[in-house]
């Protein structure tokens, strides 16, 4: 499982209440995997948020989905691999295979015009990239190279500042090659024989010692580059970016600290040194400024590396207890052991899922339900996904109520939206000014306990109230997670 809580969903004076669990533990086991921005579901669905999805939002097309990976890439049950790429201006979902590829077990986006995947059976393919996503129709297999498990990249910089891209290859009988992006030749790297792990430039060896190629090199002398060990890491059992676990389960940290924003970054490059406020360490990450470590009793720290330098005794903050798995990359998303997903770090573009665009957020906050609206027993596509506000759903404008029947209008200037219902024997107009927060219901207002609201442009309205208004049947399906809506 690869390793992203539920905002708890009150209704308002003039809707039923939804039986929305009052503890994430009714979640338990609905999940059965996720990366930083997408989860699947046990029924194989796939969700995915970030950019203009807020929350997490059903990606319809993918089905029997078992895995998750970056690069918006999917592995199904039958272990095809599938990209998928959702079209900012339609909100139209294209899906195509990635031919030839069966399972996947490595994925780099190494280079503006290309990604590398290796897939289960240790094949190599090269795939296009344009400005919209991945192109599997252009797909080519590198020939020369096989067996690989994972795939890593750094930059070789000269004394003139020229930079070089290497790629490095972890085979799966533990040796190692490397190859510049062209991908036309690959050599060995000397001495690294019965490795365990590549990070960037680095490797640990199966005597649990880390050794790492040089970044700085000399103009003529890049073919000819050679490990050199890391002098103060041993019994090393895990390495992730500048982090590493030894076999006692203490954390260290090797890389760079840093100082300053924007074109005032210094780095600054420091020796090993172990961290003493965290004991028996199972995984640790790196996400923006933040070092993280997951302890074998299921807590969460974290420490920053800012500054000229980390201190041995550098204080962890305690960020959430009883977490099973981590997913991480420049944010977190992690899952509790009662089944729930939650995330934390940057979230500029709603990596979170928790329906906001705040910049980051210093405590960990809810990803949102993975919640399925369903109009007479077929699922609704939704541009973004259910949004809970004190046990309120509320859907995009325009996703559900048309199909109700329900003629839609919108004053951009005034910001209020009206919707007319069409049966001549039972007038309603519904007006909803999105400044005011007032709701009007037949000119009369109406006291909703959450008002609608808007994120980032999408005009969000109440589910329940306004389906019900329109003569429409709603039903809270918890097992399933799932809203049935029966109209006739």
């Amino acid at each position: 499982m690869k390793k992203t809580l539920t905002a708890l969903l009150a209704a308002s004076a003039l809707s039923l209440q939804l039986a929305f669990p009052t503890s994430a533990a009714a979640l338990q086991g609905s999940i059965s995997d996720f990366s930083p921005t997408s989860l699947i579901k046990k029924d194989g669905s796939y969700w995915a948020w970030s950019g203009k999805q807020a929350v997490p939002t059903q990606v319809h097309g993918l089905t029997d989905v078992k895995e998750a990976f970056a690069e918006q890439l999917v592995v199904k049950e039958d272990d095809t691999v599938w990209h998928w790429q959702r079209d900012a201006a339609t909100n139209r979902v294209t899906i195509e295979q990635i031919p030839g590829a069966v399972g996947l077990a490595s994925v780099l986006r190494y280079w503006e015009d290309e990604a590398l995947i290796a897939d289960a059976s240790g094949a190599v393919f090269a795939v296009p990239v344009n400005p919209h996503g991945l192109v599997p129709s252009k797909t080519r297999k590198i020939e020369g190279i096989e067996g690989v498990a994972k795939i890593a990249a750094y930059q070789e910089v000269t004394p003139a500042y020229d930079r070089a891209s290497v790629l490095v290859f972890l085979k799966k009988e533990g040796s190692v090659v490397r190859s510049a992006p062209e991908l036309a030749r690959f050599s060995p790297v000397p001495g690294w024989s019965g490795m365990l792990d590549i990070e960037r430039n680095a490797g640990l060896k199966h005597d649990g010692t880390v050794w790492t190629l040089p970044e700085e090199v000399a103009e003529t002398g890049r073919q000819d580059v050679k490990p050199a060990q890391v002098r103060g890491l041993s019994n090393i059992a895990k390495i992730n970016g500048s982090a590493a676990i030894d076999r006692s389960g203490r954390l260290w940290f090797w890389g760079k600290t840093v100082t300053g924003q924007s074109d005032g970054v210094v780095y600054y490059k420091q020796q090993p040194v172990m961290l003493s406020a965290v004991q028996d360490v199972r995984e640790a990450y790196l996400a923006e400024r933040r070092l993280v470590a997951l302890t074998d009793d299921g807590k969460l720290y974290e420490t920053s590396v800012e500054g000229v330098k980390l201190a041995p005794n550098a204080k962890f903050n305690l960020l959430a207890t009883g977490v099973e798995e981590v997913e991480a990359s420049r944010h977190l998303i992690f899952q509790l052991k009662d089944g729930s997903l939650w995330g934390w770090g940057f979230n500029k573009n709603a990596e979170l899922g928790y329906g906001d665009y705040e910049l980051s957020h210093e405590l960990p906050v809810p990803v949102q339900k993975p919640i399925a609206v369903i109009l007479n027993g077929e699922s609704v596509e939704l541009t973004n996904g259910v949004v809970t506000r004190a046990s309120q759903a509320f859907v995009p404008l325009r996703s559900v109520f048309e199909k109700l029947g329900a003629k839609l209008s919108w004053d951009d200037h005034a910001k209020t939206v009206t919707l007319t219902g069409v049966d001549p024997d039972k007038p309603l107009r519904i007006t909803i000014n999105y400044k005011t927060g007032i709701t009007q219901l037949n000119g009369a207002a109406v006291n909703l306990q959450t008002p609608p609201f808007s994120v980032s442009g999408t005009s969000y309205l109440p589910l329940r109230f306004i389906s019900e208004q329109l003569g429409a049947q709603v039903d809270w399906n918890q097992a399933a997670e799932k809203i049935d809506i029966r109209y006739e």
